[in-house]
């Protein structure tokens, strides 16, 4: 009798720990997944960002020297809205 509610009270902390340890390991692979990914679409993003604000340097610069707002357009690939408030 005294080694079974042993076994059982073993088997009981056993599962708690083991629940502990691997809840705790999954937290840290997601926090890090997390991490990686945001990582990566930050740096998509802020490329794209980078690239729209050079179209938009070089549509000022071609608009100052006077090209007409279509060809500015075809260019650089700006819509007409975008270069027109430049």
């Amino acid at each position: 009798e005294g080694l079974k509610q042993g076994e059982e009270k073993g088997h009981k902390k056993g599962r708690r720990e083991g629940l502990k340890e691997g809840e705790a390991k999954g937290v840290e692979k997601g926090l890090k997944e997390g991490e990686e990914r945001g990582i990566k679409i930050g740096k998509e993003e802020g490329l794209k960002e980078g690239e729209a604000k050079g179209k938009e340097a070089i549509a000022r610069r071609m608009k100052a020297e006077g090209y007409d707002v279509a060809t500015i357009g075809t260019l650089t690939g700006l819509p007409t809205s975008v270069i027109e408030g430049l």
